[in-house]
């Protein structure tokens, strides 16, 4: 049995209601199996949504990284500290791209003073983060019949990000990450049950950009960069098509603020499976 629940669905943006990117996946290879819990990013209040999602979240059996962009990993060091704090007695699997080994030592050097003088008693292994760098598309992990896939999306010059498929028996779930149109995620994503996908809704961007009085030309520019970073309402729905996926999710909302019915009615005059605009704690 495997599912995801998509933690948080907000942008670098600070948001009142929606928590940084974040996604977990759960899996259990049988009814009578203990379960299996993978996240994916660690955006802003990732352990409060986890801890409301109601799981063992300081016993998570590894954590991925799409790209380190602030909004994808500020929740990290939290993550980490309160997970020792309550319990955990291993260290952390940590898989990312480059700079993920650096990150992590930064992260764990940054609290040495709170771990050092901290009347607690938990072991120094759950503080501690076991790192391995993904350098390029392919396998990243396959264990207890859970098979990780990664693949190489494009990201502006965040390089490289990463989509990851997660496949068990019964299921197969992709995550995007941050990416704009891309045949690699098309051809990661072929044929899954769950796309989780980022979204930047562009008839609302441009709304919120008049609202602020920018020039139209310093509108395009503004389009022209997203274009390189994001994917947009006019395109996505045939990307998810493409890829013959029988369910989106919808994550990482850019802007925060966007008009629902015409976001979906974009996607759907060219996807015809199954359309949700999540919310933080949707599941899928």
């Amino acid at each position: 049995m495997l599912g995801v629940t998509v933690l948080g669905t907000g942008s670098p943006m600070v948001s009142a209601t929606r928590a940084g990117p974040a996604a977990l996946i759960t899996y259990q290879r049988r009814p009578d199996s203990p379960a299996h819990h993978y996240l994916v990013d660690a955006g802003r209040w990732v352990s409060l949504r986890l801890e409301q999602a109601g799981i063992p979240w300081p016993h998570l059996d590894a954590v991925l990284f799409t790209h380190h962009h602030m909004d994808h990993n500020v929740g990290w060091s939290d993550l980490l500290m309160s997970g020792w704090q309550m319990g955990r007695a291993k260290p952390w699997r940590v898989f990312g791209p480059p700079f993920t080994s650096t990150f992590c030592a930064a992260t764990h050097d940054a609290f040495s003073y709170d771990r050092q003088h901290r009347p607690v008693l938990q072991s120094d292994e759950g503080g501690r983060q076991d790192v391995t760098e993904i350098t390029g598309a392919g396998p990243v992990f396959d264990e207890d019949g859970l098979r990780v896939t990664a693949a190489v999306v494009p990201h502006g010059d965040c390089v490289p990000s990463f989509a990851f498929r997660f496949d068990a028996p019964d299921r197969s779930i992709v995550i995007s990450g941050d990416c704009s149109p891309s045949e690699a995620l098309v051809e990661l994503a072929a044929g899954a049950d769950v796309l989780v996908h980022e979204i930047e809704h562009r008839a609302s961007t441009r709304a919120q950009l008049e609202a602020f009085g920018l020039p139209e030309a310093d509108q395009e520019r503004v389009f022209a960069v997203m274009a390189e970073w994001h994917t947009d309402e006019t395109q996505l729905g045939a990307i998810a098509q493409a890829a013959g996926v029988g369910k989106l999710m919808l994550t990482h909302y850019i802007p925060d603020a966007f008009d629902p019915a015409a976001l979906a009615a974009a996607i759907s005059s060219t996807y015809t499976g199954d359309l949700v605009l999540s919310d933080d704690l949707t599941v899928g």
